[in-house]
């Protein structure tokens, strides 16, 4: 009978500067009893102070450290002793620890050092040569003098206990700069150290992983793979973990049913002579949920053996387990466990081998992690996807890359779906040639969920539905089998749902949600957040009847609009709540709104609540630039499963975006007649013609709305039909402002001004652009606080009417207008919010406009001259800023040659080029300058309220003479939309 294994005890000493590598230690200590050479042979116990799984009874008659060392003993009662030290030495002992001379230890650690080295133990010093490292939050706290002292006295330490008065070592230290290569220098002596340990204990020498003499035959009971196509993106995964299990370390493939745990496995074994120059044959057990089935102790029977007639006399499964186990031996096997569990079953087998090496595969992270080293098999990324396909189906790739990416695309990596489709596929391309439409029918039919789920895999016939289910069938109960498939109507991956939204829609409890996501059906992507795979999610909802499905869409819904309303939209048609269409935050909480409107029962809702969101976010930044929150949109929309009627207008919606041309120049590019078509369709389509004041309901009449305001632009400048797009123009502005929604009527009155302007019609053009300018004054316009201003639209107004005064040959009001047209364009770069590529663009527009006007004036006359003169004049505080003088020099030239790119760098602050802008590393700095001028402009802008003026102080406080900026920080501020107003935020800290 072999010798019960020895125990060792190591002692884990070190202060709490170095947590990642204390871990490393006790993960490297743990796992090390469970390597082939110590398996059976020795057992390691971790010895820790503050383990919180040992805590000690403290008792009242005796201090903390006397109570811990009667219950776990000393480092000098322990066979080893691993000290672990960097820039802090630790908390000094009590007077009651002394050394024999009298004088105290340095620390506790020291005294656990000098406990097990003065008894003669194995003492192991580790000691990381990092820099010290002093963070700012240190320096708020005033905490530099203390860690300065304590890696002061380290290095004090050292000198004194590791070295001899000439310099010389008398005793050794293990240095190391990464937790992973301390992980890795203790590995390898701990594994030297065992073995010693049992060599001298067994006075034995250790055996080594490959086969030893008397093994006799080497086993191969390998579960060969049937496959016509070669594995694609594994080999990483493959060669780390062979490395692994080479090193004796039990390892377990994890996670998605259907991502090619099992294939890894195959391909790892596929090198026969690699694997049995390591280990002393291979077997292989294919548990799946039935546990230990006794076909597979008889397949282990015949590799190892064992004569058919002594396993014919077998009847329990005890007598296999001992015959098998006398059969193993002392051999070394690699032996792979599929499709574990039930860790007890995986452990029935892994005692049959004590120096056996164990591979497993299993859907549970529980069961991964108590059977050895967890591998994470992902799915594939889409170049790897994409060969996969080509590989089980080149013919229908190469007729149709596009859709084969397309098809892709809802597969989502997953290996077992890829390989299912595409053997369709490849029969419907071999077939093509009879019949052509037979491969796109093909790719029509594998795009649709429920086809795809019935698809059979080919070694145990079953469909791609079925070999889900066994997910759900290894659930605890019907209550999280139902919580799991609620779960299944959130938006699947890439999107993401938190752990409230799950909580209170999915009807889970926390241990539920646990139990979800351990068996993989979900998987957490971030803290309180989770995400469930596409291809589990469209079996899920197999499970799920349509009223049940509608009505959980419908509190999902609820749900995300309260989180609308109650943090991020309280009043959606304020100007700064504007800003909303460019925050992840509520872009992602918006489209989740919209994904479960269209699943609540009312098509038609849906498709008019995606309308209302798309004209809003492309009014808002689309108009001008594309917006990739608008293209997103448009593209996840057109993924998901939609009747035809909401696929028609999805595709309006699409056509419309790539026909308006972008850019401020509306006569230039685009195709006004497709952009116009779409919009006819869209609201024929909804029932939106006719008479626009009797449409109800809050998104029918929005949509109505920017409908007419984009057809009142494709007849004015598609068609240059005037009075058509000024009555157009006109209901739109009437259904915005009998909405509340004057923000947008204000811009509609300067759009139409423009247009007029345009046309030469000045004198009905300054009506509207008054009217626009003294709209909504309080509220976004001038008389506003700043920080609340629509900066952009007061621009646009005084430029326009700068070029009106100038046409009438009023140039001192054409200077004025301009000057402050060009200031508050400035100024639009940092406020409300910092720079980015659309107020860059739109100042140089405003500031190449006017520089336009003043050339198109000529040399030769006086009001060009003189508008320059005025402008240059207007701009001198922030030449005086700057500490530039007033040379007209090249302004004077810039007039003589007539070049507005001249006049416009002569007369205004320069911007750098968009194209040669880092926005990461500049954008604040370049807004900081802009902020810097703002005092200066007190008599333009007006005085600054008392938050403003705290944001210039603030973020102006570290800019330059020059304008410069001396040191940066993005984002600098962000708004507040519920208190309608900036919030700041420096690092950390915020002022609100």
């Amino acid at each position: 009978m072999p010798a019960p294994p020895e125990n060792l005890r190591v002692f884990v000493a070190s202060p709490g500067d170095v947590a990642a590598e204390r871990k490393l230690a006790l993960e490297v200590i743990n796992g090390m009893q469970r390597r082939w050479f110590a398996r059976g042979k020795v057992t390691l116990d971790t010895v820790e102070w503050d383990d919180d799984l040992a805590q000690v009874p403290m008792a009242a008659s005796a201090t903390p450290e006397d109570s811990v060392i009667d219950y776990l003993g000393r480092p000098r009662d322990c066979e080893l002793t691993v000290v672990i030290l960097w820039s802090r030495i630790g908390t000094r002992l009590p007077n009651s620890f002394r050394r024999d001379d009298g004088s105290a230890f340095e620390s506790g650690t020291v005294w656990e050092l000098e406990d097990a080295r003065d008894r003669g133990r194995d003492v192991w010093v580790y000691r990381c040569t990092r820099p010290l490292e002093i963070s700012g939050d240190d320096l708020k706290a005033q905490r530099v003098d203390e860690k300065l002292a304590q890696y002061r006295a380290v290095e004090a330490y050292f000198v004194r206990a590791f070295q001899n008065p000439d310099g010389s070592l008398k005793g050794g230290v293990n240095t190391f700069d990464t937790p992973t290569s301390f992980g890795k220098a203790l590995g390898e002596h701990l594994e030297a150290f065992i073995t010693r340990r049992i060599d001298a204990l067994r006075g034995a020498s250790p055996r080594a992983p490959a086969g030893g003499a008397g093994a006799g035959a080497k086993p191969w009971l390998v579960r060969e793979p049937v496959r016509d196509y070669h594995v694609v993106g594994r080999a990483e995964l493959v060669d780390r973990v062979w490395r692994k299990l080479r090193d004796g370390v039990d390892t377990s493939l994890l996670f998605l049913p259907g991502v090619g745990k099992t294939t890894v496995a195959q391909e790892l074994l596929r090198e026969r002579d690699k694997i049995l120059g390591h280990f002393d044959g291979v077997l292989w057990a294919n548990l799946g949920r039935q546990h230990v089935d006794s076909a597979e102790l008889r397949a282990w029977g015949e590799a190892l053996g064992i004569p058919a007639e002594r396993m014919n006399s077998f009847d329990d499964k005890e007598l296999w387990l001992r015959a098998l186990q006398d059969a193993i031996g002392d051999r070394c096997m690699l032996v792979v466990l599929d499709d574990v569990w039930r860790t007890e079953d995986a452990r029935r087998f892994m005692e049959l081998g004590p120096r056996c090496v164990f591979l497993s595969t299993t859907r549970s992270k529980t069961v991964a992690k108590e059977l050895g080293a967890g591998e994470l098999v992902p799915e594939l990324d889409p170049p790897q996807a994409f060969g996969l396909l080509c590989e089980v189906a080149p013919g229908a790739v190469e007729a149709d890359p596009m859709a084969a990416k397309a098809l892709l695309g809802t597969l989502q990596g997953l290996p077992l779906a890829i390989v299912l489709v595409g053997k369709v596929l490849r029969r419907a391309a071999s077939e093509a040639h009879a019949d052509p439409a037979r491969l796109r029918r093909a790719y029509d039919e594998v795009a649709q969920a429920g086809r795809r789920l019935g698809l059979l895999r080919p070694e145990d016939q079953r469909t791609l539905g079925e070999v889900i289910e066994l997910s759900f069938g290894a659930l605890r109960s019907d209550a999280a089998r139902d919580a799991a498939t609620a779960l299944s109507i959130f938006r699947p991956k890439p999107n993401a749902f938190g752990r409230d939204i799950a909580l209170a829609v999915g009807e889970a409890d926390e241990q539920t949600l646990e139990d979800i996501g351990d068996i993989g059906l979900i998987e957490q992507v971030g803290k309180d957040v989770f995400t469930m795979h596409r291809i589990i999610a469209e079996y899920a909802r197999t499970r799920l009847p349509l009223q049940c499905s509608q009505a959980l869409h419908r509190k999902a819904l609820a749900f995300y609009a309260e989180k609308l309303r109650g943090s991020i939209e309280s009043d959606p048609d304020a100007y700064l709540s504007w800003y909303r269409h460019e925050w992840a935050e509520w872009q992602e909480t918006k489209d989740a709104c919209l994904y479960h409107t269209a699943h609540s029962g009312d098509s038609v809702a849906g498709v008019l609540a995606f309308l209302r969101v798309f004209f809003d976010a492309f009014w808002w930044w689309g108009y001008y630039q594309r917006f990739p929150f608008c293209e997103r949109l448009v593209v996840e929309w057109r993924q998901r499963e939609l009747d035809a009627r909401a696929r028609a207008l999805i595709d309006q919606v699409a056509a419309f975006q790539d026909a308006y041309p972008a850019g401020p120049d509306k006569r230039a590019g685009g195709d006004w007649v497709r952009a116009e078509s779409a919009l006819l369709g869209i609201r024929k389509a909804l029932g939106l013609d006719g008479d626009g004041r009797h449409i109800t309901g809050e998104d029918a009449r929005r949509v109505r709305a920017f409908t007419d305001f984009f057809l009142a632009e494709a007849r004015a400048y598609g068609r240059d039909e005037r009075d058509e797009a000024l009555r157009f123009y006109e209901a739109a502005r009437s259904l915005f402002l009998d909405d509340g929604v004057s923000w947008v009527a204000a811009w509609i009155e300067f759009y139409v001004a423009q247009y007029l302007l345009e046309r030469g019609e000045f004198a009905d053009a300054r009506p509207h652009a008054l009217r626009s300018l003294a709209e909504g004054a309080g509220e976004f316009g001038e008389r506003a606080p700043l920080a609340g201003r629509d900066s952009e639209l007061i621009a646009n107004d005084y430029r326009l009417l700068g070029d009106l005064a100038l046409a009438a040959d009023e140039v001192d009001a054409a200077a004025r207008a301009h000057g402050r047209a060009t200031l508050y364009a400035y100024v639009f770069q940092a406020i409300p919010e910092p720079v980015d590529t659309y107020t860059m663009d739109f100042y140089g527009e405003i500031v190449g406009r006017v520089a336009a006007s003043i050339a198109r004036c000529g040399s030769g006359d006086q009001r060009g001259r003189a508008l320059a003169l005025a402008l240059h004049a207007f701009w001198r505080p922030w030449r005086t800023h700057c500490g530039i003088g007033d040379e007209r020099d090249e302004l004077n030239a810039a007039l003589d040659a007539g070049d507005p790119g001249r006049l416009a760098a002569a007369l205004f602050p320069p911007a750098p080029a968009v194209d040669a802008f880092d926005f990461i590393d500049q954008a604040a700095s370049y807004s900081r300058a802009v902020l810097a001028v703002v005092p200066s402009f007190v008599h333009e802008l007006g005085p600054l309220d008392e938050f403003m003026a705290e944001v210039v102080r603030t973020l102006a406080g570290g800019v330059g003479a020059d304008g410069t900026a001396l040191a940066g920080h993005a984002p600098l501020y962000r708004i507040d939309a519920r208190k309608g107003r900036l919030q700041l935020c420096l690092g950390r800290t915020e002022f609100a």
